[in-house]
């Protein structure tokens, strides 16, 4: 049989271990940006066994909780709901054997939900090395036809579409995915540059919302905010479709053409997920696209250093992977890396209230 999900107090820590890359596969610590914040609390954990025909038992934390994987480069999120359902949006290009890792050491099999930003290597290229070893459940939704010309080649496409199968979807704005019968939804904000024109990679990304209660999250791959460069500005269009959040992903590594004043201005993210690797050849993350969330008063949280513009003490936290847990009918979220945890309180009503 194939297991579920294995989720204990002692999982948060063990995750957050592996997301940040043990001492072997860590990215240099600055010492910049790492705030003094109580540890997280990993004590009195839940004890599980596996059963006789080595299934390992449904233990649900009882909390949402969105992983938000160091893997380097690239992207990588799992979202896990309060009764155990799983999707996974995108799953890096690069440390394809520490996703796998993570999603073994939660106890994770067949993931119920995938999701596919785009079709950049380093958002899809370790899809078929995860699901070698597990199946999509459900469906795996992405933005549907073939990747645009800029895109990095074939391959990568192809093995994406054959390691996916039959469970491929195209994401629509019409079919939300519901965890939980309905109390934890993933919205299909925008995909394929949300009517703009876009032809750049990047631009045509999903841009998927995760909402619980009173809070909100977004998460939009390499979503573009600028007509330059062979840009086009979606983030623009597709704000007030998404509303204020309390979490963002931020766009694109941190690229300088992400992140533009007017999202923010409509998001109003409390906390910003900025996923970077040391060693990348773009300059990511950008000092412009840095400043911008600075000025917002977003709290960010690299995953790496990034070989970009330098952390700021005090504003730029490099905390490798990071978990954001919510609890049931909760004010407030946590965030929790290796620099300890940080509690938030949520926005003071749902982004969009009556359609909960």
């Amino acid at each position: 049989m194939k297991r579920r999900v294995l989720l204990a107090s002692s999982m948060l820590f063990v995750t957050v271990g592996l997301a940040c890359g043990f001492p072997d596969d860590r990215a240099p610590d600055t010492g910049a940006g790492v705030d003094s914040v109580p540890s997280a609390d990993v004590s009195g954990a839940d004890a599980a066994s596996a059963d006789v025909d080595g299934e390992v038992p449904l233990i649900a934390a009882g909390t949402l909780r969105v992983h938000f994987l160091d893997v380097g480069q690239g992207d990588g999120i799992l979202i896990v709901s309060p009764g155990g359902e799983t999707v996974l949006i995108d799953g890096g290009g690069s440390r394809c054997g520490l996703v796998v890792q993570t999603l073994d050491t939660l106890g994770v099999g067949d993931i119920d939900y995938a999701i596919a930003s785009h079709y950049h290597e380093d958002h899809i290229g370790c899809t078929p090395e995860i699901l070698a070893r597990r199946d999509v459940r459900y469906a795996a939704y992405d933005r549907g036809a073939s990747p645009s010309t800029d895109s990095t080649g074939s391959d990568t496409y192809n093995a994406y579409v054959a390691a996916v199968g039959s469970k491929r979807r195209k994401a629509s704005a019409e079919a939300p995915i519901l965890l939980d019968n309905g109390d934890v939804r993933i919205d299909f904000a925008a995909l394929n540059g949300n009517g703009t024109g876009a032809s750049d990679e990047n631009d045509l990304s999903v841009v998927a919302v995760l909402r619980y209660g009173r809070f909100d999250a977004v998460m939009g791959g390499d979503l573009g905010g600028y007509d330059a460069g062979g840009g086009t500005d979606v983030e623009t269009s597709v704000a007030p479709i998404v509303g204020r959040v309390e979490v963002y992903k931020v766009h694109h590594h941190g690229s300088e053409d992400g992140s533009n004043p007017a999202w923010l201005a409509i998001t109003q993210p409390q906390v910003g997920v900025v996923p970077v690797g040391t060693v990348n050849p773009y300059g990511h993350p950008s000092a412009a696209a840095m400043g911008r969330l600075h000025q917002a008063g977003v709290d960010l949280y690299w995953t790496q250093a990034g070989n970009g513009v330098a952390p700021v003490a005090g504003l730029d936290r490099v905390w490798g992977g990071v978990v954001v847990e919510v609890a049931p009918g909760s004010q407030g979220f946590t965030v929790t890396g290796k620099g300890g945890t940080v509690q938030y309180q949520s926005w003071p009503d749902a982004a969009f209230a009556d359609s909960m």
